[in-house]
């Protein structure tokens, strides 16, 4: 069969003119490959398409998740490799000659050539190629999603075919609440909120992202929609109708009815889940913009994709770059703003992340930054902590496009000597940002911390309270720091807070153990007073951690943390997590009846422990499906009282027997009574508090107790064997979850 011939029963130039056909047959290039030749290689340029004249060709991609895949196999008359014409981008599969095979070349120089010069002609040829591009989108999506890949190559293929494509705006709503559900999505690219109205206030339920399918049960059981769903960004979707639905469950109903199984199945577990958290049904962000307010901010975007790398493919989008692979793109400026946002989606389908930098002082006709709002599922603003924030909140305001719905994260660039960020909480005021993080100079593990927390892959650590055996705190956190596992998110209770806190601010050993001394031992001698309300005053505790955190607020810790104190007032447990650092770690510390409770903003504030001696079940709910690390000192020695026939105790014969011991039953004094009543925060609740951590660690103390300040090191010194021994046990069945899905 001659060329042209060939080209006219194609489906991609069948419809075209036969003399544009005529001159696409003059400039092929025709050549033959033997069995297990290959055409074009995966990650080679893509500068030409295939026609198949004789033989065959399989199409297969190598997934980082699942190998290669075999996206299918094509005879005489097929055209393959027509994506690298849209995009002259890299090839996203490679070809291989399945038999002897003879193919047809049509060189992009000579498809610029023609479209420039019959671009109008060439039109149906190029609504073919995209056709195609939504179609193996597509069939990405499904075959990298788990939920599908015990359905037969058959079967998935006979999905593909049967969805349908659409395309979203922001705000585009999928369906509504209470409507019939009478179709399935699959989302291909973007991101798809469901929200559910309560009591007349929309609460958002999940955030969805590529792979996700969302209206099945509804498909499934005929009832109503129970939620809405609508596009968050830019968002396209496969969309599978009832009738279709219907032909698939016929044709395999075991395969159909065992994945919807399996999937009602994971909905469960994970409602059920003490580990996942609330971020659990948020899907990480695909498309991600790194917003300059500074021009620092190109470093970092830098930093952040091979960050982002560890996690999967990502891929760094600029201006510059996207312009100079669509510079020679010379049909109508609606043909190619529809290749383009073609080649962005299958980008998303290849990717897990796409990190889009926009530009710092935009062009006014230039749409580059507007674009970059609509695909993003989040927004990070990157500035530097010396400019003015009121200045960079309107030049932020500014630069946002009025139809952006998301409220961005603060970045916000520091000195590296610095002992502390300052003035987080003014940004955070002047921007009206809901969170922020930290970056130093020259810090990579800063970067590496935003990239955790996108991924879902935070480490958490959560420090008890305990008094003095809170020391042995600081042998854990060594041995946590020489393991090289990332500390992204700290909380503390007690005496837990105070060594939570030097985390915060990257306290080395040496100066914990400092702050443990002089901020706790010291200032416990010589500050009593008439006890009427507490043994001691509490003024030297708070002049010793003064000088430590006077004048700083928790938002300009290096690190996200929280404590916890107890209120009086309300009966209820209070999170410190913003404002007052000095404040918020003294409340937690308020021991009742050792020191007065702390008022604070018509509040009467008590030690945490009381309430939460160990808020494993608060940093879950931080740090969602990330690695949580807990550490429980509180006290595991005996604790009883002798039977008394007389119903009463006489303090006066408890002394005589302290000073001429018998073998009378030891009786617990005081302040033992009233740290074991503190302790209950933990005890009443301990095997739920358990199943949050994923390592929960319960350093020995030896024969040391809650008042031996004087014997710190030794504390600390045991601790860290114990631990380095247990966190290199769950890493050796666990992996490290924190640098990669890969990382063992």
């Amino acid at each position: 069969m001659d060329l042209a011939r060939l080209l006219s029963i194609s489906d991609a130039f069948g419809q075209l003119d036969s003399a544009i056909r005529d001159r696409i047959a003059a400039s092929l290039t025709t050549r033959e490959y033997p069995p297990g030749a290959i055409l074009a290689g995966q990650g080679e340029p893509g500068d030409a398409l295939f026609l198949i004249v004789t033989g065959s060709v399989a199409v297969e991609r190598l997934s980082p998740s699942r190998g290669v895949i075999r996206l299918g196999t094509y005879g005489p008359g097929a055209v393959l490799g027509e994506l690298g014409l849209v995009t002259g981008y890299l090839r996203a599969a490679s070809l291989t000659a399945c038999e002897p095979t003879k193919a047809a070349l049509f060189d992009a120089r000579d498809f610029n050539r023609l479209c420039a010069d019959f671009p109008e002609q060439m039109e149906p040829f190029v609504q073919w190629m995209t056709g195609r591009l939504q179609h193996t989108q597509i069939h990405t999506a499904i075959e990298e999603d788990p939920l599908f890949r015990n359905l037969t190559p058959s079967t998935r293929e006979s999905f593909v075919n049967s969805l349908s494509w659409m395309e979203l705006r922001t705000g585009d709503k999928v369906f509504a609440e209470g409507e019939k559900g009478d179709a399935l999505y699959l989302i291909v690219s973007g991101r798809v909120r469901l929200t559910k109205t309560v009591e007349g206030i929309e609460k958002t339920l999940a955030e969805l992202g590529k792979g996700n399918l969302l209206g099945e049960m509804a498909l499934l059981t005929n009832h109503p929609r129970s939620a809405t769903a609508r596009a968050s960004r830019d968002t396209q979707l496969a969309r599978l109708d009832r009738s279709a639905f219907q032909k698939l469950l016929e044709a395999s109903p075991q395969e159909w009815l065992s994945l919807f199984t399996e999937e009602l199945s994971e909905r469960l577990r994970a409602s059920n889940s003490t580990k996942g958290g609330d971020r659990q049904k948020i899907h990480p962000p695909a498309s991600i913009v790194v917003l300059p307010m500074s021009p620092a901010a190109t470093s970092l975007a830098k930093h952040l994709v091979a960050s982002l790398s560890v996690f999967g493919p990502t891929l760094h989008l600029t201006r510059a770059g996207v312009e100079q692979m669509f510079s020679r793109r010379v049909s109508s400026a609606e043909a190619v703003e529809s290749r383009l946002l073609s080649w962005l989606n299958e980008q998303e389908t290849m990717h897990r992340h796409l990190v889009y930098e926009a530009d710092l002082e935009p062009a006014s006709n230039d749409g580059w930054n507007a674009r970059c709002f609509r695909q993003a599922d989040l927004i990070l603003a990157v500035a530097e902590a010396s400019q003015s924030p009121q200045a960079i909140a309107s030049a932020l305001k500014r630069a946002l496009s009025p139809s952006t719905e998301l409220t961005p994260s603060l970045v916000l660039l520091q000195e590296a000597s610095a002992p502390h960020a300052v003035k987080t909480a003014e940004w955070r005021a002047a921007t009206g940002v809901t969170s922020h993080f930290h970056v130093r100079t020259g810090n990579s593990n800063d970067v590496d911390r935003i990239a955790r927390s996108l991924n879902h892959k935070s480490v958490g650590l959560v420090l008890g309270g305990g008094f003095a055996l809170g020391l042995g705190h600081i042998g854990v956190v060594q041995a946590i720091r020489d393991l090289s596992i990332p500390i992204d998110y700290v909380a503390g209770t007690s005496m837990g807070a105070i060594l939570a806190a030097a985390c915060a601010i990257d306290f080395s050993r040496e100066q914990m153990m400092e702050v443990m001394h002089k901020g706790c031992a010291d200032s416990l001698k010589g500050d009593y007073t008439l006890p009427l309300v507490s043994l001691l005053t509490g003024k030297k505790v708070a002049g010793q951690l003064g000088a430590y955190l006077t004048g700083v607020d928790i938002e300009d810790f290096w690190l996200p943390f929280f404590c916890i104190s107890a209120s009086l007032v309300t009966a209820r447990m209070v999170v410190h997590e913003r404002g007052d650092a000095l404040r918020s770690v003294l409340a937690t510390c308020r021991v009742p009846a050792m020191f007065p409770p702390l008022g604070w903003d018509g509040d009467v504030l008590v030690d945490g422990g009381l309430v939460n001696n160990l808020p494993n079940d608060v940093m879950r709910e931080r740090i969602g499906a990330g690695t949580l690390i807990s550490v429980d000192v509180s006290p595991h020695d005996d604790f009883s009282m002798p039977d008394s026939s007389d119903l009463h105790l006489s303090g006066w014969q408890l002394a005589r027997h302290r000073l001429w011991p018998s073998s009378h039953k030891k009786v617990p004094g005081v302040l033992q009574i009233l740290f074991r009543l503190i302790g209950l925060g933990g005890v009443a609740q301990k095997q739920k508090i358990k199943d949050y951590a994923d390592v929960y660690l319960t350093p020995p103390a030896g024969h040391y107790s809650f008042r031996d300040f004087s014997h710190g090191e030794e504390m600390a010194q045991a601790a860290y064997p114990y631990a380095q021994e247990k966190l290199e046990d769950w890493m050796a069945q666990n992996g490290r979850p924190w640098a990669g899905s890969e990382a063992r």
